[in-house]
């Protein structure tokens, strides 16, 4: 399948990606490899006592794992030349070991 251009893309289009379980393992991966050992990440105990009630994902790690799964989709094959819009990128809600997101 080829991706689309600019003018094919409809307003208001929705698709669905497959899914992927966010595991405390790729937290941990992505601390080592990212050298991010911000406590909201690393440590349990620390963040029980948070908003959170528990360790939550980097936004970059979930990030990453999101435009994955859209790469998985096949839109942007053979048409992506830039990436625009980041301005806009915005984490709402914290992503935990044992989410899953599509």
């Amino acid at each position: 399948m080829k991706g689309l251009y600019w003018e094919e893309w409809e307003i208001g289009a929705e698709n669905e990606t497959s899914a992927r379980t966010v595991t405390e393992a790729d937290i941990v991966i992505y601390a080592g490899l990212s050298g991010d050992y911000n406590p909201l990440h690393i440590d349990e105990e620390y963040c029980k006592k948070t908003q959170f009630g528990g360790r939550i994902a980097h936004g970059p790690l979930v990030y990453g794992i999101a435009a994955g799964l859209l790469f998985q989709l096949h839109l942007y094959d053979d048409t992506m030349i830039a990436l625009l819009g980041f301005e806009d990128l915005r984490f709402t809600k914290p992503v935990k070991p044992g989410d899953t997101i599509h």
